[in-house]
Protein backbone atom coordinates (compact mmCIF):
# COMPACT_ATOMS: atom_id res chain seq x y z
CA UNK A 1 0.00 0.00 0.00
CA UNK A 2 2.84 2.59 0.46
CA UNK A 3 4.62 1.73 -2.84
CA UNK A 4 2.77 4.13 -5.20
CA UNK A 5 0.02 5.66 -5.49
CA UNK A 6 -1.72 3.90 -8.18
CA UNK A 7 -1.30 0.43 -6.17
CA UNK A 8 -2.29 1.92 -3.05
CA UNK A 9 -5.88 2.79 -4.80
CA UNK A 10 -5.94 -0.63 -5.63
CA UNK A 11 -6.07 -1.81 -2.32
CA UNK A 12 -7.66 0.74 -1.19
CA UNK A 13 -10.75 -0.25 -3.50
CA UNK A 14 -10.63 -3.28 -2.69
CA UNK A 15 -12.98 -4.71 -0.49
CA UNK A 16 -12.34 -8.26 0.05
CA UNK A 17 -8.77 -7.47 0.88
CA UNK A 18 -9.66 -6.09 4.57
CA UNK A 19 -11.60 -7.74 6.79
CA UNK A 20 -8.79 -10.55 7.41
CA UNK A 21 -6.97 -6.86 9.09
CA UNK A 22 -9.60 -6.14 11.61
CA UNK A 23 -8.29 -8.27 14.05
CA UNK A 24 -4.93 -8.16 15.66
CA UNK A 25 -3.20 -5.45 13.70
CA UNK A 26 -4.22 -2.24 16.68
CA UNK A 27 -7.50 -0.05 16.84
CA UNK A 28 -6.08 2.00 13.78
CA UNK A 29 -6.16 -0.15 11.41
CA UNK A 30 -9.09 -2.13 12.82
CA UNK A 31 -10.93 1.30 12.11
CA UNK A 32 -9.48 1.57 8.58
CA UNK A 33 -10.08 -1.90 7.66
CA UNK A 34 -13.88 -2.10 8.58
CA UNK A 35 -14.52 1.21 6.37
CA UNK A 36 -12.27 -0.31 3.39
CA UNK A 37 -13.87 -3.54 3.73
CA UNK A 38 -17.58 -1.91 2.85
CA UNK A 39 -19.85 -4.12 3.10
CA UNK A 40 -18.29 -6.85 3.01
CA UNK A 41 -19.08 -9.65 5.88
CA UNK A 42 -16.70 -9.43 8.83
CA UNK A 43 -16.61 -11.62 12.04
CA UNK A 44 -15.95 -11.44 15.73
CA UNK A 45 -13.34 -14.97 17.00
CA UNK A 46 -11.98 -14.62 20.33
CA UNK A 47 -10.18 -17.82 21.31
CA UNK A 48 -8.95 -17.53 25.16
CA UNK A 49 -8.61 -14.01 24.30
CA UNK A 50 -9.31 -10.53 26.19
CA UNK A 51 -12.15 -8.35 24.14
CA UNK A 52 -10.65 -5.83 22.45
CA UNK A 53 -10.65 -2.44 20.62
CA UNK A 54 -11.05 -4.39 17.17
CA UNK A 55 -14.16 -6.35 18.64
CA UNK A 56 -16.04 -3.86 20.31
CA UNK A 57 -15.89 -1.81 16.58
CA UNK A 58 -16.57 -4.35 14.75
CA UNK A 59 -19.62 -5.44 17.52
CA UNK A 60 -20.71 -1.97 16.24
CA UNK A 61 -21.25 -3.23 12.85
CA UNK A 62 -23.18 -6.12 13.74
CA UNK A 63 -25.29 -6.36 11.06
CA UNK A 64 -22.53 -6.95 8.64
CA UNK A 65 -20.99 -9.60 10.95
CA UNK A 66 -21.56 -13.54 9.64
CA UNK A 67 -19.52 -15.59 12.03
CA UNK A 68 -19.60 -14.80 16.15
CA UNK A 69 -17.44 -17.32 17.77
CA UNK A 70 -16.42 -16.78 21.23
CA UNK A 71 -14.59 -19.69 23.57
CA UNK A 72 -13.53 -17.97 26.26
CA UNK A 73 -13.20 -18.05 30.40
CA UNK A 74 -13.09 -14.31 30.89
CA UNK A 75 -16.53 -13.33 32.31
CA UNK A 76 -15.73 -9.80 31.01
CA UNK A 77 -15.64 -10.95 27.40
CA UNK A 78 -19.04 -12.82 28.34
CA UNK A 79 -20.68 -10.09 29.42
CA UNK A 80 -19.41 -7.71 26.33
CA UNK A 81 -20.40 -10.51 23.93
CA UNK A 82 -23.88 -10.72 25.45
CA UNK A 83 -24.07 -7.03 25.42
CA UNK A 84 -23.02 -6.47 21.72
CA UNK A 85 -25.56 -9.26 20.76
CA UNK A 86 -28.47 -7.73 22.40
CA UNK A 87 -27.88 -3.86 20.68
CA UNK A 88 -28.18 -4.85 17.26
CA UNK A 89 -29.66 -7.38 14.89
CA UNK A 90 -27.44 -9.72 12.75
CA UNK A 91 -28.96 -10.47 9.50
CA UNK A 92 -26.03 -11.89 7.81
CA UNK A 93 -25.15 -14.25 10.66
CA UNK A 94 -24.79 -17.78 9.43
CA UNK A 95 -22.51 -19.74 12.24
CA UNK A 96 -22.51 -18.54 15.82
CA UNK A 97 -20.80 -20.28 18.88
CA UNK A 98 -20.01 -19.47 22.66
CA UNK A 99 -18.40 -21.33 24.63
CA UNK A 100 -18.39 -20.14 28.19
CA UNK A 101 -16.00 -22.77 30.01
CA UNK A 102 -15.93 -21.51 33.85
CA UNK A 103 -14.79 -24.41 36.36
CA UNK A 104 -15.53 -21.99 39.70
CA UNK A 105 -17.64 -18.76 39.34
CA UNK A 106 -18.46 -17.29 42.56
CA UNK A 107 -21.85 -17.46 42.79
CA UNK A 108 -22.69 -19.68 40.18
CA UNK A 109 -22.76 -16.48 37.21
CA UNK A 110 -23.27 -18.10 33.89
CA UNK A 111 -23.55 -16.86 30.58
CA UNK A 112 -27.05 -15.77 30.06
CA UNK A 113 -28.07 -15.39 26.69
CA UNK A 114 -31.62 -13.89 26.79
CA UNK A 115 -34.33 -14.32 24.60
CA UNK A 116 -33.96 -10.34 23.30
CA UNK A 117 -30.38 -11.26 21.76
CA UNK A 118 -30.10 -10.11 17.84
CA UNK A 119 -32.99 -7.92 19.27
CA UNK A 120 -35.23 -11.04 19.26
CA UNK A 121 -34.89 -11.53 15.29
CA UNK A 122 -33.96 -14.64 13.79
CA UNK A 123 -31.20 -13.94 10.98
CA UNK A 124 -32.07 -14.99 7.94
CA UNK A 125 -29.50 -17.75 6.85
CA UNK A 126 -28.09 -18.74 10.37
CA UNK A 127 -27.41 -22.90 9.95
CA UNK A 128 -24.38 -23.69 13.03
CA UNK A 129 -24.90 -22.78 16.67
CA UNK A 130 -22.80 -24.38 19.02
CA UNK A 131 -23.54 -22.96 22.90
CA UNK A 132 -21.33 -24.53 25.99
CA UNK A 133 -22.02 -23.36 29.59
CA UNK A 134 -24.64 -20.85 28.80
CA UNK A 135 -28.24 -20.19 29.80
CA UNK A 136 -30.68 -19.70 26.71
CA UNK A 137 -34.03 -18.19 27.58
CA UNK A 138 -36.80 -18.89 25.40
CA UNK A 139 -37.57 -18.53 22.81
CA UNK A 140 -34.32 -17.75 21.47
CA UNK A 141 -33.88 -16.46 18.10
CA UNK A 142 -31.04 -18.79 17.71
CA UNK A 143 -33.37 -21.75 17.22
CA UNK A 144 -34.71 -20.47 13.61
CA UNK A 145 -36.09 -22.28 10.51
CA UNK A 146 -32.77 -22.24 8.28
CA UNK A 147 -30.47 -24.00 11.21
CA UNK A 148 -28.93 -27.06 10.12
CA UNK A 149 -26.49 -27.87 13.39
CA UNK A 150 -27.27 -27.69 16.63
CA UNK A 151 -24.83 -28.43 19.45
CA UNK A 152 -26.20 -27.02 23.48
CA UNK A 153 -23.82 -29.00 26.22
CA UNK A 154 -23.91 -27.94 29.45
CA UNK A 155 -26.74 -25.57 29.13
CA UNK A 156 -29.59 -24.54 30.77
CA UNK A 157 -32.46 -24.39 28.31
CA UNK A 158 -35.51 -26.90 27.83
CA UNK A 159 -37.24 -27.44 30.85
CA UNK A 160 -38.88 -30.01 30.15
CA UNK A 161 -39.61 -32.37 27.01
CA UNK A 162 -42.29 -30.60 25.77
CA UNK A 163 -40.23 -27.72 25.30
CA UNK A 164 -37.15 -29.46 23.47
CA UNK A 165 -40.05 -30.93 20.95
CA UNK A 166 -40.73 -27.60 20.27
CA UNK A 167 -37.94 -26.44 19.56
CA UNK A 168 -37.28 -29.84 17.07
CA UNK A 169 -40.58 -28.60 15.51
CA UNK A 170 -38.73 -25.23 14.45
CA UNK A 171 -35.85 -26.55 12.73
CA UNK A 172 -37.21 -28.86 9.78
CA UNK A 173 -33.50 -28.62 7.70
CA UNK A 174 -31.74 -29.73 10.97
CA UNK A 175 -28.60 -32.73 10.11
CA UNK A 176 -27.07 -32.63 12.86
CA UNK A 177 -28.25 -32.42 17.07
CA UNK A 178 -25.74 -32.80 20.07
CA UNK A 179 -27.14 -32.59 23.09
CA UNK A 180 -24.58 -32.62 26.95
CA UNK A 181 -26.60 -33.51 29.98
CA UNK A 182 -23.95 -36.12 31.05
CA UNK A 183 -23.61 -36.30 34.82
CA UNK A 184 -20.27 -36.85 34.27
CA UNK A 185 -19.63 -33.70 32.72
CA UNK A 186 -21.76 -31.70 35.11
CA UNK A 187 -19.97 -33.14 38.39
CA UNK A 188 -16.72 -31.58 36.72
CA UNK A 189 -18.20 -28.19 36.74
CA UNK A 190 -19.25 -25.64 39.32
CA UNK A 191 -22.67 -24.96 37.43
CA UNK A 192 -25.94 -24.80 39.25
CA UNK A 193 -27.38 -26.63 36.37
CA UNK A 194 -28.92 -30.13 37.04
CA UNK A 195 -30.54 -32.11 34.87
CA UNK A 196 -34.01 -33.28 36.07
CA UNK A 197 -34.50 -36.71 34.47
CA UNK A 198 -37.98 -37.28 34.93
CA UNK A 199 -38.79 -34.09 32.97
CA UNK A 200 -37.97 -35.74 30.27
CA UNK A 201 -39.34 -39.31 30.19
CA UNK A 202 -43.01 -37.66 28.41
CA UNK A 203 -44.17 -35.29 26.16
CA UNK A 204 -48.55 -34.36 25.13
CA UNK A 205 -46.47 -33.26 21.87
CA UNK A 206 -47.17 -34.71 18.64
CA UNK A 207 -43.91 -36.33 16.64
CA UNK A 208 -41.35 -34.24 14.42
CA UNK A 209 -40.09 -35.27 11.36
CA UNK A 210 -36.82 -34.28 10.55
CA UNK A 211 -36.01 -35.73 7.16
CA UNK A 212 -32.60 -34.08 7.14
CA UNK A 213 -31.07 -35.50 10.07
CA UNK A 214 -28.11 -37.45 9.99
CA UNK A 215 -26.22 -36.91 12.93
CA UNK A 216 -27.82 -37.73 16.51
CA UNK A 217 -25.77 -37.01 19.71
CA UNK A 218 -27.05 -37.56 22.59
CA UNK A 219 -25.43 -37.73 26.28
CA UNK A 220 -28.15 -38.15 29.08
CA UNK A 221 -29.67 -41.03 30.78
CA UNK A 222 -30.75 -43.71 28.40
CA UNK A 223 -34.20 -43.40 29.19
CA UNK A 224 -34.09 -40.00 28.56
CA UNK A 225 -33.20 -40.54 24.99
CA UNK A 226 -35.54 -43.19 24.52
CA UNK A 227 -38.35 -40.74 24.94
CA UNK A 228 -37.22 -38.36 22.59
CA UNK A 229 -36.28 -40.12 19.85
CA UNK A 230 -39.86 -41.72 20.55
CA UNK A 231 -41.05 -38.10 19.68
CA UNK A 232 -37.98 -37.52 16.18
CA UNK A 233 -38.89 -39.27 12.99
CA UNK A 234 -35.81 -39.59 11.43
CA UNK A 235 -33.88 -41.02 8.61
CA UNK A 236 -33.02 -44.67 9.37
CA UNK A 237 -29.64 -44.20 7.79
CA UNK A 238 -29.22 -41.13 10.86
CA UNK A 239 -26.03 -42.01 13.10
CA UNK A 240 -27.11 -42.36 16.72
CA UNK A 241 -24.39 -41.81 19.02
CA UNK A 242 -26.11 -42.36 22.58
CA UNK A 243 -23.85 -41.95 26.09
CA UNK A 244 -24.80 -42.64 29.73
CA UNK A 245 -23.23 -41.57 32.43
CA UNK A 246 -24.26 -44.48 35.03
CA UNK A 247 -25.45 -47.33 33.13
CA UNK A 248 -22.31 -49.23 34.40
CA UNK A 249 -22.96 -48.68 38.25
CA UNK A 250 -25.47 -50.04 40.42
CA UNK A 251 -25.18 -46.62 42.53
CA UNK A 252 -27.77 -44.38 41.99
CA UNK A 253 -26.80 -40.93 41.13
CA UNK A 254 -29.77 -38.13 41.78
CA UNK A 255 -32.57 -39.89 39.91
CA UNK A 256 -30.57 -42.02 37.54
CA UNK A 257 -32.16 -45.47 36.60
CA UNK A 258 -31.21 -48.29 38.16
CA UNK A 259 -29.13 -50.69 35.04
CA UNK A 260 -32.00 -52.78 34.69
CA UNK A 261 -34.18 -50.10 33.31
CA UNK A 262 -31.72 -48.25 31.17
CA UNK A 263 -30.95 -51.58 29.45
CA UNK A 264 -34.73 -51.19 28.65
CA UNK A 265 -34.27 -47.82 27.58
CA UNK A 266 -31.25 -48.65 25.40
CA UNK A 267 -33.31 -51.40 23.33
CA UNK A 268 -36.43 -48.23 23.12
CA UNK A 269 -33.60 -45.55 21.85
CA UNK A 270 -30.64 -47.04 19.47
CA UNK A 271 -32.14 -50.25 19.32
CA UNK A 272 -35.23 -49.66 17.84
CA UNK A 273 -33.67 -46.96 15.61
CA UNK A 274 -31.25 -49.54 13.95
CA UNK A 275 -33.85 -52.35 13.86
CA UNK A 276 -36.25 -49.81 11.52
CA UNK A 277 -32.70 -50.80 8.73
CA UNK A 278 -31.84 -54.20 9.60
CA UNK A 279 -35.50 -56.01 10.86
CA UNK A 280 -34.93 -59.18 12.78
CA UNK A 281 -37.19 -61.31 9.76
CA UNK A 282 -34.39 -60.10 7.55
CA UNK A 283 -31.68 -61.41 9.21
CA UNK A 284 -29.25 -58.38 8.33
CA UNK A 285 -26.85 -56.22 10.65
CA UNK A 286 -23.45 -55.18 11.39
CA UNK A 287 -19.92 -57.41 9.57
CA UNK A 288 -17.90 -56.26 12.45
CA UNK A 289 -18.24 -54.91 15.94
CA UNK A 290 -15.65 -53.09 18.16
CA UNK A 291 -15.81 -52.49 22.04
CA UNK A 292 -12.96 -50.09 22.68
CA UNK A 293 -12.18 -47.16 25.65
CA UNK A 294 -14.03 -44.38 24.96
CA UNK A 295 -11.52 -41.41 23.02
CA UNK A 296 -13.69 -38.97 24.13
CA UNK A 297 -13.71 -39.58 27.74
CA UNK A 298 -10.72 -39.89 30.56
CA UNK A 299 -9.31 -43.23 29.99
CA UNK A 300 -10.10 -46.09 32.82
CA UNK A 301 -11.85 -49.32 33.23
CA UNK A 302 -15.20 -46.94 33.38
CA UNK A 303 -15.36 -46.09 30.14
CA UNK A 304 -16.55 -48.30 27.04
CA UNK A 305 -17.46 -47.66 23.54
CA UNK A 306 -19.55 -50.34 21.58
CA UNK A 307 -19.39 -49.55 17.37
CA UNK A 308 -21.36 -51.40 14.99
CA UNK A 309 -20.02 -51.86 11.54
CA UNK A 310 -20.61 -52.69 8.09
CA UNK A 311 -18.39 -53.86 4.86
CA UNK A 312 -19.11 -51.28 1.87
CA UNK A 313 -17.81 -51.41 -1.46
CA UNK A 314 -17.65 -47.51 -2.02
CA UNK A 315 -16.64 -45.09 0.21
CA UNK A 316 -19.51 -42.85 -0.13
CA UNK A 317 -22.12 -45.68 0.60
CA UNK A 318 -20.58 -45.41 4.53
CA UNK A 319 -22.94 -42.91 5.53
CA UNK A 320 -26.24 -44.98 3.94
CA UNK A 321 -26.22 -47.36 7.16
CA UNK A 322 -27.00 -46.11 10.40
CA UNK A 323 -23.69 -46.39 12.46
CA UNK A 324 -24.12 -47.80 16.47
CA UNK A 325 -22.13 -45.96 18.63
CA UNK A 326 -22.89 -46.73 22.78
CA UNK A 327 -20.51 -45.05 25.20
CA UNK A 328 -20.80 -46.60 28.77
CA UNK A 329 -19.72 -44.83 31.77
CA UNK A 330 -19.14 -45.65 35.28
CA UNK A 331 -19.27 -42.13 36.98
CA UNK A 332 -15.78 -41.04 38.48
CA UNK A 333 -16.49 -41.34 41.80
CA UNK A 334 -18.21 -45.00 41.57
CA UNK A 335 -15.19 -46.53 39.94
CA UNK A 336 -15.27 -49.90 41.87
CA UNK A 337 -13.79 -52.87 39.61
CA UNK A 338 -15.76 -55.59 41.09
CA UNK A 339 -19.17 -53.36 40.71
CA UNK A 340 -17.79 -52.58 37.21
CA UNK A 341 -17.03 -56.37 36.62
CA UNK A 342 -21.14 -57.49 37.71
CA UNK A 343 -22.38 -55.07 36.36
CA UNK A 344 -20.89 -55.08 32.56
CA UNK A 345 -22.06 -58.04 31.52
CA UNK A 346 -25.86 -57.85 31.64
CA UNK A 347 -25.62 -54.64 29.93
CA UNK A 348 -23.41 -56.15 26.95
CA UNK A 349 -25.91 -58.85 26.98
CA UNK A 350 -28.80 -57.18 26.12
CA UNK A 351 -26.86 -54.93 23.79
CA UNK A 352 -25.83 -58.17 21.99
CA UNK A 353 -29.39 -59.90 21.79
CA UNK A 354 -30.05 -57.46 18.93
CA UNK A 355 -30.14 -59.63 16.04
CA UNK A 356 -28.14 -56.67 13.92
CA UNK A 357 -25.32 -57.10 16.96
CA UNK A 358 -25.01 -60.89 15.79
CA UNK A 359 -26.56 -62.50 12.73
CA UNK A 360 -24.07 -61.20 10.02
CA UNK A 361 -21.11 -60.96 12.67
CA UNK A 362 -17.95 -62.16 11.58
CA UNK A 363 -14.96 -60.14 13.32
CA UNK A 364 -14.95 -58.56 16.83
CA UNK A 365 -12.29 -56.08 17.67
CA UNK A 366 -11.91 -55.72 21.91
CA UNK A 367 -8.91 -53.71 23.94
CA UNK A 368 -11.09 -53.01 26.78
CA UNK A 369 -9.93 -53.94 30.23
CA UNK A 370 -13.19 -55.65 30.81
CA UNK A 371 -12.82 -58.31 29.35
CA UNK A 372 -10.25 -59.83 31.34
CA UNK A 373 -14.04 -61.16 32.97
CA UNK A 374 -14.99 -64.60 31.14
CA UNK A 375 -18.75 -63.23 31.90
CA UNK A 376 -18.35 -60.65 29.43
CA UNK A 377 -16.93 -62.97 26.95
CA UNK A 378 -19.72 -64.64 27.58
CA UNK A 379 -22.21 -62.06 27.08
CA UNK A 380 -20.78 -61.07 23.72
CA UNK A 381 -19.91 -64.37 22.02
CA UNK A 382 -22.79 -66.76 23.17
CA UNK A 383 -25.05 -64.84 19.89
CA UNK A 384 -22.95 -64.69 17.26
CA UNK A 385 -22.64 -68.04 16.00
CA UNK A 386 -21.44 -66.39 12.43
CA UNK A 387 -18.20 -65.55 14.22
CA UNK A 388 -14.69 -66.21 12.82
CA UNK A 389 -12.54 -63.59 13.49
CA UNK A 390 -11.10 -62.05 17.48
CA UNK A 391 -9.32 -59.07 17.28
CA UNK A 392 -7.35 -58.11 20.24
CA UNK A 393 -5.03 -55.51 21.10
CA UNK A 394 -3.50 -53.70 24.67
CA UNK A 395 -5.67 -50.48 24.78
CA UNK A 396 -5.58 -48.31 27.93
CA UNK A 397 -5.47 -49.71 30.72
CA UNK A 398 -3.57 -52.90 29.20
CA UNK A 399 -6.50 -55.02 28.09
CA UNK A 400 -3.91 -58.07 28.21
CA UNK A 401 -5.76 -60.03 30.64
CA UNK A 402 -8.49 -60.18 28.10
CA UNK A 403 -6.67 -63.12 26.79
CA UNK A 404 -7.21 -64.83 30.07
CA UNK A 405 -10.96 -63.98 29.94
CA UNK A 406 -11.48 -65.29 26.67
CA UNK A 407 -9.54 -68.61 27.58
CA UNK A 408 -12.34 -68.95 30.61
CA UNK A 409 -14.89 -68.36 28.55
CA UNK A 410 -14.03 -70.49 25.52
CA UNK A 411 -12.86 -73.69 27.94
CA UNK A 412 -16.42 -73.24 30.01
CA UNK A 413 -18.72 -73.20 27.30
CA UNK A 414 -18.02 -74.79 24.38
CA UNK A 415 -21.04 -73.55 22.55
CA UNK A 416 -19.80 -70.16 22.23
CA UNK A 417 -18.62 -68.85 18.57
CA UNK A 418 -18.82 -72.27 17.04
CA UNK A 419 -17.38 -70.81 13.66
CA UNK A 420 -14.40 -69.48 15.52
CA UNK A 421 -11.29 -69.65 12.80
CA UNK A 422 -9.21 -66.81 13.84
CA UNK A 423 -7.65 -65.46 16.71
CA UNK A 424 -5.52 -62.53 16.52
CA UNK A 425 -3.12 -60.80 19.37
CA UNK A 426 -1.71 -57.65 18.55
CA UNK A 427 0.72 -55.80 20.96
CA UNK A 428 -0.35 -57.80 24.30
CA UNK A 429 1.62 -59.33 26.80
CA UNK A 430 1.31 -62.73 26.00
CA UNK A 431 3.14 -64.70 29.47
CA UNK A 432 3.08 -68.54 29.44
CA UNK A 433 0.21 -68.48 31.80
CA UNK A 434 -2.31 -66.42 29.34
CA UNK A 435 -0.56 -68.93 26.88
CA UNK A 436 -1.41 -72.17 29.16
CA UNK A 437 -4.95 -70.82 29.49
CA UNK A 438 -5.52 -69.94 25.92
CA UNK A 439 -3.91 -73.49 24.81
CA UNK A 440 -5.93 -75.32 26.69
CA UNK A 441 -9.70 -73.90 25.95
CA UNK A 442 -9.19 -74.11 22.07
CA UNK A 443 -7.85 -77.72 23.02
CA UNK A 444 -11.13 -78.50 24.51
CA UNK A 445 -12.81 -77.28 21.86
CA UNK A 446 -10.82 -78.82 19.33
CA UNK A 447 -11.59 -82.35 21.28
CA UNK A 448 -15.74 -81.26 20.82
CA UNK A 449 -15.69 -81.42 17.50
CA UNK A 450 -15.14 -77.66 16.76
CA UNK A 451 -12.27 -76.40 13.59
CA UNK A 452 -8.74 -75.76 14.60
CA UNK A 453 -8.19 -71.83 14.72
CA UNK A 454 -5.40 -70.29 13.37
CA UNK A 455 -3.48 -67.77 15.74
CA UNK A 456 -1.53 -64.38 14.83
CA UNK A 457 0.14 -62.95 17.71
CA UNK A 458 1.45 -59.75 15.98
CA UNK A 459 4.29 -57.52 17.88
CA UNK A 460 3.36 -59.32 21.59
CA UNK A 461 6.25 -58.88 23.91
CA UNK A 462 6.57 -61.40 27.96
CA UNK A 463 6.22 -64.21 25.30
CA UNK A 464 9.34 -66.11 27.08
CA UNK A 465 12.27 -68.15 25.59
CA UNK A 466 12.68 -68.94 21.79
CA UNK A 467 10.15 -71.91 21.19
CA UNK A 468 8.27 -71.54 24.53
CA UNK A 469 5.27 -70.79 22.67
CA UNK A 470 4.62 -73.55 20.24
CA UNK A 471 5.54 -76.14 23.06
CA UNK A 472 3.01 -74.76 24.87
CA UNK A 473 0.11 -74.96 22.09
CA UNK A 474 1.41 -78.60 21.78
CA UNK A 475 1.26 -79.58 24.93
CA UNK A 476 -2.05 -78.20 25.41
CA UNK A 477 -4.23 -78.12 21.81
CA UNK A 478 -2.14 -80.59 19.65
CA UNK A 479 -3.52 -80.05 16.33
CA UNK A 480 -6.05 -77.54 17.40
CA UNK A 481 -3.74 -74.00 16.73
CA UNK A 482 -2.13 -72.89 13.52
CA UNK A 483 0.44 -70.63 14.74
CA UNK A 484 1.36 -67.47 12.80
CA UNK A 485 3.76 -65.04 14.43
CA UNK A 486 4.63 -61.65 12.77
CA UNK A 487 7.96 -61.05 11.61
CA UNK A 488 8.76 -59.01 15.12
CA UNK A 489 7.76 -61.11 17.19
CA UNK A 490 8.40 -64.54 15.48
CA UNK A 491 12.01 -65.86 17.90
CA UNK A 492 12.34 -63.02 20.16
CA UNK A 493 12.01 -62.91 24.05
CA UNK A 494 10.77 -59.72 25.50
CA UNK A 495 14.10 -57.77 25.48
CA UNK A 496 14.50 -57.99 21.64
CA UNK A 497 11.13 -57.27 20.78
CA UNK A 498 11.08 -54.40 23.38
CA UNK A 499 14.35 -53.42 21.36
CA UNK A 500 12.47 -54.15 18.40
CA UNK A 501 9.70 -51.89 18.70
CA UNK A 502 11.42 -49.12 19.82
CA UNK A 503 13.86 -49.05 16.67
Amino acid sequence: RGVCKEWRKIIDDTATLWPPLVHGFGSEMAERAITLSKLEPLSINIRYQPWDDSHARVAEHLQRVNEFQVETDDWVTVERSRLALRASTAPELRSFCMCASFDNLEGHRRAILDNDILQATPPRNLQIVSVYGCTIMLPSPLFTSSLLSLRVDLCDVWRNLDELVDTFSALPLLTTFGWDMSSRALFNTDSPVRFEKSNFLVSTRQPIALPHMSALELACPAACAAALMHFLVIPPSCQVRLTDGSTLSDVAIGDILPREEVQASLTASVGDHISRTYPAHTHTGYHYVSITTDEDSIPGPGALLIEGHRMVDRPEDRNTYPRCDIALFVPEEDEDPTVYSDTLAPILDGIFQWPFMNVTTFRLEIDHIGFSSPASWNAVLRSMSQLRHVFLSRGYPDASDAISGLGQALGDHLDLAPNLTHIELHMLSFTPPRQECLAEALGRRHMSGLPPVTLYVDECDDIGPDGGLEDILRVHADGAVHLELSRRTHGRGPREITYSNSS
